[in-house]
């Protein structure tokens, strides 16, 4: 028989990662009790592969080996080859992100993994090259041995795969009772103090991630606490990362993030949800500090959200890949005969901004040869400081992104998660609010019609929708991070649709993910092995701490006890974790500053009217994290109000626009001047 000719069964699925994989001859299957059945029918372990489509490595591996015909062979003959695609199945990806971190001591993408056919995991690695080499064993030699393995060392395997199942199941499976000790807050700030930049911002060495749940967190901290260092370190990141090139000086948002310590060179992949969380930090950082280059910033982002990422029919697309025509960061980066043919003129001066070099600036090895990353010189790129002439300068490199636009572009993963696009509406809905910008919400809107028209089937919300197709039950993620969505969209535009819809999702969320202690991951028809409960956050906060946050907000503005105490709850479940490692739950800690420290303001008034614009504009201009905002209606059209804060009984005083301040049980004098709303907004 010739293994090297698989009989791939990928060509019919819809995920963009999957199709690159469909004509390779490794035998693959989608994920499913096809491939299992095969395994234990011929008695064979599963060779599990999961990536990502925007995953640089995963390109490497996938022409390597997986392209390859003698390492198909090898495949084909040995195991039963399983091909995932772990934005589509997170459930998977981060049950066996574990396991292999638990059998390794680390983790990334590619994960490789070999598992009995009951699923089990006993080995993993992450990228394997097709040959050993430089310590690392390679397809050609790991594929025989681990063949050789199951017919001859059986019983060990099995131990192992045991082994680790029994601590896979044991993960997350406790639910604490207690409260988050007061000191939790400072431990989570000294905890990151110990990992700051003060040279470079950012956190830790290299690669250096822009972490936006550290900043969002530093932001909520000096809030309450008034702490001037955590506003130098969220003020000097924000500015340094700005001014690196992690990010598209050109076509603008952030790149995954950068593989030196000082923000110059990026790995060039795009990912929606780092666009969705720092958009929001950076229209935060503006409201809290004033800062003109973070609006400029956050504006940018979410425009080339809008620009790039938003498919026609209203939803926002995964990512954008770092290659282009086969090499890495080829569409972003420039040679310097280029640039001065380009710039003409303009070139002396855009090249005093920018650290542009006759052989490239790139400071990783490999990375020269010609080309230049735009960064600017560290001598113009400190907090605070602005560009000289920037008209000039966005004259320039608006001349470089319609020249850009004429290359390869990199591949655009087409499929729309619910749980990212939730984000991304919680984005655009905060910032367009807080910036005073209607295109924002506008396309927050829309989005949100895309989720309910599109992603939605009755009360039920599917995590993936690509190329008409609708995929795979909603986990906690996407019921926690569209609802938070709703939530700012109510906030933004005060309709009782969104605010609504906001606690059907939630409501929906706790009966099929737990209606007690915390809450699980997936639900019972999930087909994952082990049902976890996640509570760490990751490169986005985790499920529980996002569904906390929205109880406890849905509580105050919807008047719904029973919603807050399920809230409470969840913190309380979370408790033991805070308490031993605050910085993992840093969107926790948000939450449970909001419980503490939550205030409420109803302003009673017109929607559009004059007078009650002027209150919104004031209470918009502030970074008031902690309040919630109702609006009540006098108008013919019945109020929107939330029924949260005794809505129904705040009315305009003699017929001008109130507003009504409240907290700890305890409610102001009601004011009608914006100034004087602020100046009881300074003291919440």
């Amino acid at each position: 028989m010739d293994y090297g000719k698989g009989t791939n069964r990928l060509v019919n699925e819809k995920s963009p990662y999957l199709r690159q994989h469909a004509h390779n001859p490794v035998d693959w299957y989608p994920w499913g009790e096809e491939a299992f059945l095969r395994a234990r029918e011929e008695d064979r372990p599963v060779f599990l592969s999961i990536g990502y489509s925007s995953c640089h490595w995963c390109h490497v591996m996938e022409q390597e080996s997986f392209s390859d015909r003698e390492v198909a062979r090898l495949m084909n003959r040995a195991f039963v080859s399983i091909k995932v695609d772990r934005e589509e199945r997170p459930d998977l990806d981060g049950l066996y992100m574990t396991a292999c971190q638990m059998i390794t001591g680390s983790g990334g993408w590619p994960l490789s993994l070999f598992l009995t056919p009951q699923r089990e995991p006993f080995f993993a690695m992450t990228y394997i090259p097709k040959y050993s080499s430089h310590g690392i064993t390679g397809m050609t030699d790991l594929v025989p041995l681990i063949e050789g393995a199951w017919r001859n060392r059986r019983t060990q395997i099995l131990e192992s795969s045991q082994s680790i199942m029994k601590a896979l199941s044991a993960i997350g499976a406790r639910s604490g009772e207690g409260e988050i000790n007061g000191t939790a807050y400072q431990d989570a700030f000294e905890a990151i103090s110990s990992m700051y930049d003060p040279s470079n911002g950012g956190f830790g060495d290299r690669p250096k991630f822009p972490n936006p749940l550290y900043l969002m967190y530093l932001l909520w901290y000096c809030r309450r606490y008034l702490d001037g260092d955590a506003a130098e370190m969220v003020i000097r990141t924000l500015s340094k990362m700005r001014r690196g090139g992690v990010y598209d000086h050109a076509g603008h948002g952030f790149h995954r993030y950068s593989v030196d310590s000082r923000w110059e060179v990026p790995h060039f992949e795009k990912m929606l949800y780092d666009q969705a969380l720092l958009g929001s930090v950076y229209a935060m950082a503006y409201r809290a500090y004033g800062v003109g280059k973070f609006r400029q910033t956050a504006e940018e982002i979410l425009d080339f959200t809008i620009r790039d990422l938003a498919s026609p029919e209203g939803g926002f697309f995964s990512a954008l890949d770092a290659d282009s025509g086969g090499v890495e960061g080829a569409f972003y980066t420039w040679e310097y005969r280029e640039l001065s043919e380009l710039l003409g003129g303009d070139f002396d001066f855009f090249r005093a901004r920018f650290a542009i070099e006759p052989g490239g600036n790139f400071t990783e090895p490999g990375g020269g040869g010609g080309s230049n990353v735009l960064f600017q010189r560290a001598e113009t790129a400190g907090p605070g400081i602005e560009d000289e002439d920037p008209a000039r300068l966005r004259s320039c490199l608006d001349r470089l992104h319609r020249a850009r636009e004429k290359r390869e572009p990199p591949l655009r993963d087409e499929k729309i998660l619910a749980d990212w696009n939730g984000l991304m509406i919680a984005s655009l809905a905060s910032a367009g609010r807080a910036l005073g910008e209607s295109r924002f919400v506008e396309a927050a809107e829309t989005a949100s019609r895309f989720m309910t028209e599109r992603l939605m089937m009755g009360e039920s919300l599917y995590h993936r929708y690509a190329a008409g197709e609708l995929a795979v039950k909603g986990f906690l993620d996407d019921y926690a991070f569209a609802a938070w969505g709703f939530i700012e969209l109510y906030e933004a535009v005060f309709k009782r649709e969104y605010l609504d819809m906001a606690v059907s999702l939630t409501e929906t969320m706790l009966a099929l993910f737990g209606e007690t202690g915390l809450l699980y991951s997936t639900t019972k028809e999930h087909d994952s092995v082990v049902r976890r409960r996640e509570i760490h956050d990751g490169v986005v906060p985790s499920g529980n701490a996002v569904a906390a946050m929205n109880l406890l907000r849905l509580g105050r503005i919807a008047g719904r006890r029973d919603l807050e105490e399920r809230g409470r709850s969840l913190l309380k479940g979370m408790s033991e974790s805070v308490n031993t490692n605050s910085v993992a739950h840093l969107y926790g800690l948000c939450a449970s500053l909001y419980d503490g420290f939550s205030a409420e303001l109803t302003i009673a008034g017109d929607p559009g009217a004059e007078d009650t614009e002027q209150l919104l504009r004031a209470v918009n201009s502030r970074f008031l994290p902690e309040l919630s905002v109702v609006l009540a209606h006098t108008g013919n059209q019945g109020s929107a109000g939330g029924g949260g804060f005794h809505s129904a009984e705040r009315a305009a005083v003699n017929g001008i626009a109130t507003a009504y301040l409240c907290k700890n049980f305890t409610c102001l004098r009601h004011v009608q001047d914006p100034e004087e709303l602020l100046a009881l907004l300074e003291n919440i």
